[in-house]
């Protein structure tokens, strides 16, 4: 290992679940090249030595804690609005005063989504800041990195490190930027529909999990 950035493997028998090897390899790469940028530096210009901090935190193959899904920072019903919304859709006797509120309805449960979502989100920022004895500004500088990461895999048309990179946000509690979400949304999809590095990927659509976020 040529790295200059610890991230240890050793001794993982009591450890968390390990992240895929391939995906991580990837990830490693398009992070260790990000670090390397001069407009990233830039970012850390105030606390340079924050940026290894980060770094041997996000280049760790192991998890933190116990792994979160997307769901649990979605409120219990949100799984069921796409098939609620495709019913109603469906229904012949629609008319323009039920649509109308419907659309109150989309709004309000769109509201409460955010504000469940917020608190799940502080309440695993602070769970995973007490895992790894990281500051709150040590979570905002990896949340710009993993930003940075969305641009680089836009760039390289590289969608692979994306999928520990997602883990890496649903892991810390992070929420990125709007546009950090719709880069990765693009990048995503250009994974749609390729047999290649599936069994990589499984079962899940990241691509879904990310517009949840959006």
């Amino acid at each position: 290992n040529n790295s200059k950035y610890k991230a240890d493997d050793d001794d993982v028998s009591n450890s968390f679940e390990l992240f895929d090897d391939h995906q991580y390899a990837a990830f490693r790469e398009a992070i260790e090249i990000i670090a390397s940028k001069r407009n990233v530096i830039r970012d850390f210009k105030k606390s340079p030595e924050d940026l290894q901090i980060v770094l041997e935190n996000l280049l760790d193959r192991r998890r933190k804690l116990p792994r979160w899904d997307v769901y649990e920072y979605l409120p219990p019903s949100t799984d069921q609005l796409h098939q609620t919304r495709n019913e109603t859709l469906n229904g012949n006797e629609q008319n323009k005063s039920s649509r109308i509120g419907n659309k109150e309805i989309e709004k309000s449960k769109k509201e409460n989504k955010m504000s469940y979502t917020e608190r799940k989100l502080r309440e695993r920022r602070d769970m995973y800041l007490e895992a790894t004895n990281l500051t709150a500004p040590h979570h905002r500088l990896a949340t710009v990195l993993l930003a940075h990461l969305s641009d680089h895999c836009a760039k390289t048309s590289n969608p692979l490190p994306l999928y520990v990179g997602w883990e890496k946000v649903l892991e810390a509690g992070m929420m990125p930027m709007e546009r950090t979400l719709s880069t990765s949304l693009y990048v995503l999809s250009l994974d749609e529909g390729k047999e290649s590095d599936r069994s990589d990927k499984g079962d899940r659509d990241v691509v879904s999990e990310v517009a949840m976020f959006h």
